[in-house]
């Protein structure tokens, strides 16, 4: 459930006769009062016999907030298909590609500020659906916004992100944002890009260990100048591991491909049914 995603009003949903099972993709305070008002009525929280989470971190935080009985919140993971690519793009690497494909407003300020006041060479392909204002547009953030090795794509059809991630070496995603789950930083991982990401909300959990997270606090999250120097120091290791030839993936993309899996993710909603519908 999400909002808009329903044939009945919210409303509706308090008084359905039937107990209610619900699917769920995303924190429920976060898209406005009218969701979470749902989701704190007893009314309604009596009425649900499962809610069907996509991390852990999103189960801990519906348990949270709701007080729902924690048995009857579930987690199963998204799935992709697997990305093919060719580790020989590693080789003898003299501009390393980087690539964003996450939403601009969950943190993509942060990773252009933070890369605009590098002194190396490297091409960011940015894929969303709108150039970001970093706010607001004064002359520090248009000349972020002009820097020639940025190249903005905006909205894109999937097949054609997919194809230049299975090409980039870095994968990039500098998320302020509480993310349940995060396709595209598991697409990242898939197609074996080194993966510099926040461990905000889910991330940690859905990264797996793999590629160069960096932990940031909520205080951290609220002051972009302490996101910045960290992810800096990151990206710039990142950077210099792909030039040096330093990065080996080993066994990223197979538990990856494995972990979140069609496979795994039919199973588990077979098994959601057989052992408690």
């Amino acid at each position: 459930i999400l909002p808009g995603q329903t044939d009945k009003s919210y409303a509706e949903l308090i008084y359905e006769p039937k107990q209610i099972i619900i699917w769920l993709h995303n924190l429920v305070d976060q898209f406005g009062f009218q969701l979470y008002h749902l989701f704190t009525d007893k009314r309604f929280i009596d009425k649900v016999k499962y809610i069907i989470t996509v991390s852990e971190y999103h189960r801990q935080d519906v348990i949270n907030k709701t007080g729902i009985d924690p048995d009857k919140v579930v987690v199963i993971y998204n799935a992709i298909d697997p990305i093919d690519n060719d580790l020989s793009r590693f080789e003898n690497v003299d501009v390393p590609q980087l690539i964003y494909t996450s939403s601009p407003g969950r943190g993509l300020e942060i990773g252009l500020t933070a890369l605009s006041k590098l002194d190396v060479d490297f091409r960011l392909n940015i894929f969303n659906e709108i150039i970001p204002d970093l706010v607001k547009i004064d002359d520090n953030n248009k000349k972020i916004l002009e820097d020639p090795r940025f190249f903005f794509y905006g909205k894109t059809p999937h097949k054609t992100v997919l194809d230049h991630m299975s090409r980039s070496h870095i994968f990039m995603h500098t998320s302020n944002w509480h993310e349940t789950f995060c396709l595209s930083l598991v697409e990242g991982l898939s197609a074996n890009c080194l993966s510099v990401y926040s461990t905000f909300g889910s991330l940690k959990e859905v990264g797996s260990g793999f590629g160069l997270p960096y932990d940031i606090e909520n205080k951290t999250q609220k002051d972009i100048d302490k996101h910045v120097e960290v992810f800096s120091n990151k990206i710039t290791k990142a950077i210099e591991m792909v030039k040096k030839g330093e990065f080996d993936p080993g066994n990223q993309a197979e538990t990856i491909n494995n972990k979140f899996s069609w496979d795994n993710f039919k199973n588990a909603w077979l098994d959601f049914y057989e052992k408690r519908i």
